[in-house]
C-alpha cells in the first residue's frame, strides 16, 4: 500500500453561527475591493498592505512559529504521560486559527493577531493570501499521481438559523454549508462525519461523537488536508533488522531498523541544538521529512525541544550540505489524542473560550449572533506509521465553537535514539507534521488497515 499518507482534519465548533451559501460562479474571488472592504478595520491603515506572496511568505512563518510554541506545551503533556512518541499537524490548527481571525473583530481580534505574529499585515491581504494559497492546494490536488497526492480543504458547516455576512459568504462560497443544528443534530452528525471521512480517504470515521452536536450547536470549522507519497528512493525491505534502540541510558528497546547505504541526502549539523539532521525525500520533490538527532542521548531529545524554533531551524536547514549517507532509520507508528484548548490557552489565546469577550462579528450579520458564540474545546487525533515504502499518517482536530565538500567515506547516521522529525512543504517551508520517537514500536499491532 502506499506511504505517505498525511491526512489532517481541523473542526471548530463553537457556540455561534453562520448561514448558508450559493455558489455564484460570477464573484471575483480576488476582488481586492471587496476583500477590503469585507475585513479591514480601524488598524487596517496603519498596517502594511502586502502581495500574495509576501503575505503568503508571512503565514508560513507565523504557522511555523506557531508550531513550535504549541508543540513546546505539547512536550510537557507527552513527557507526563510517558508516551512513546507525539505527533499532531500545525498546518492544519493554524488553518481554522486564521479562518478565526478573519472573522473577528475587537478584543478577540487583537489577541489573535498578537499571538499569531500578524501585527505587520493588513487583514483583507492575509484573507487574499490565504484564499489564493487554498486555491493553489486545489491546484496541487489534480496533479495527482498514483504515488504521490496533496489536498487541502476547507469547510464551515454553520447553522441554518443564522445569517452570514454577505461579503464572506460571496468571497469564499465553497466554503460554507448550512446545517439544521436546532432540529436534525444527529443528521448533521452523521453528514459531517461522512464529508470528513470523504476527504481523507476514509481514514478519519465518526470523528465527531455521539451528542457532539446539539441544538446549541453553532459552527463547525474545519480544514482537511491529505498527503500521500512514497520516499523518492525506498528502503530495502530485506535489509531491515533488529537493533537496540536506546530510550535512555538505563532503557533499551528492540525495534526494526531500516537502512539504507550510500545515499545521497541533505545533511546538517547545528552545534547551538546539539543536533545532526538529514532530510529524506519523498517521490512528490515538493515534500521531505526532516529527521533531528539529538547528539546526546540522555535528555538529548528535551533539550532539543526546549531550544529549537522556527528561526534556528531555518539556519540548520539552510546550511544543509549534499551528502553520502549511511541511513539507519527505525520504522515506528504513533496514534495520539489531545485536548487543545489548554494549550492553547495557556500560549495566550484565550478571548476565543470567554463568552464575555468573543467577537467573530466579520461572520455574521447580527452583532447579537457574533457576541453569543464561545469556543468549547479543540480536539485533535493524529496517527503516524513509517515503513520502508513511506509514511502513513493522520490527523484530525475538532475544535468545538556549512556548504562542503563530500567526505571520502559516507556519513553514519543511525537513528537508535530519541529524536525528532517534521513533514514539509520544501516549496514554501510551511511544515505540515511535527512530532517525536521516544519508543518505537511499542505497539506491533496495525493501528490502522
Amino acid at each position: 500500500m502506499a506511504n505517505l499518507w498525511a491526512i489532517i482534519i481541523n473542526l471548530l465548533i463553537i457556540g455561534i453561527t453562520i448561514v448558508s451559501t450559493t455558489n455564484d460562479s460570477n464573484v471575483n474571488l480576488f476582488d481586492t475591493a471587496k476583500f477590503t472592504h469585507c475585513f479591514s478595520d480601524k488598524n487596517e491603515s496603519t498596517s502594511i498592505v502586502h502581495d500574495v506572496e509576501s503575505t503568503s511568505k508571512q503565514l508560513v512563518f507565523s504557522s511555523n512559529t506557531f508550531a513550535f510554541q504549541l508543540f513546546k506545551q505539547l512536550n510537557k503533556f507527552e513527557i507526563k504521560s510517558n508516551s512513546s512518541g507525539l505527533i499532531y499537524s500545525p498546518s492544519s490548527l493554524y488553518s481554522t486559527l486564521i479562518l478565526t481571525y478573519l472573522g473577528s473583530r475587537g478584543d478577540t481580534e487583537r489577541e489573535l493577531r498578537n499571538r499569531l505574529k500578524l501585527n505587520d499585515v493588513a487583514k483583507s491581504s492575509i484573507a487574499i493570501a490565504f484564499r489564493a494559497m487554498q486555491l493553489w492546494n486545489n491546484l496541487k490536488s489534480t496533479k495527482s499521481t498514483n504515488s504521490s497526492h496533496i489536498s487541502d480543504v476547507n469547510k464551515l458547516f454553520v447553522a441554518s438559523q443564522l445569517k452570514i455576512n454577505s461579503c464572506v459568504r460571496d468571497l469564499f462560497p465553497d466554503y460554507i454549508e448550512a446545517k439544521d443544528f436546532v432540529l436534525q443534530p444527529a443528521e448533521s452528525l452523521d453528514s459531517i462525519n461522512e464529508w470528513i471521512s470523504q476527504h481523507t480517504a476514509g481514514k478519519i470515521n465518526n470523528l465527531l461523537p455521539i451528542g457532539s452536536i446539539t441544538p446549541m450547536t453553532k459552527l463547525i470549522m474545519t480544514n482537511a488536508i491529505y498527503f500521500k507519497s512514497n520516499w523518492a528512493q525506498q528502503f530495502d525491505s530485506s535489509k531491515t533488522q533488529k537493533a537496540k534502540f536506546h530510550v535512555s541510558s538505563t532503557e533499551e528497546l528492540e525495534v526494526d531498523m531500516m537502512s539504507m547505504e550510500s545515499i545521497s541526502l541533505m545533511y546538517g549539523i547545528s552545534e547551538e541544538l546539539q543536533v545532526t539532521a538529514v532530510e529524506i525525500p519523498y517521490s512528490s520533490s515538493d515534500y521531505s521529512m526532516v529527521v533531528l538527532l539529538p547528539t546526546q542521548q540522555e535528555k538529548g531529545l528535551d533539550s532539543l525541544l526546549r531550544e529549537i524554533n522556527s528561526d534556528n531551524l531555518q539556519d540548520l536547514l539552510h546550511n544543509m550540505v549534499d551528502d553520502d549517507i549511511n541511513l539507519s532509520l527505525p520504522k515506528f507508528k504513533a496514534e495520539q489524542e489531545f485536548e487543545l484548548a489548554g494549550p492553547l490557552y495557556s500560549i495566550g489565546i484565550k478571548k476565543l473560550f470567554d463568552p464575555r469577550y468573543v467577537n467573530l462579528s466579520v461572520i455574521f450579520e447580527d452583532e447579537k449572533d457574533s457576541r453569543q458564540s464561545a469556543l468549547n474545546s479543540v480536539l485533535h487525533k493524529s496517527y503516524i506509521n513509517v515503513n520502508e515504502e513511506g509514511t502513513e499518517a493522520s490527523a484530525a482536530t475538532a475544535m468545538i465553537f556549512a556548504r562542503s565538500g563530500r567526505p571520502l567515506f559516507p556519513t553514519q547516521f543511525i537513528a537508535n535514539r530519541p529524536f525528532l522529525y517534521l513533514i514539509r512543504d520544501t516549496t514554501s517551508n510551511l511544515i505540515l507534521f511535527m512530532g517525536t520517537v521516544r519508543r518505537p514500536n511499542l505497539n506491533n499491532d496495525p493501528l490502522d488497515q
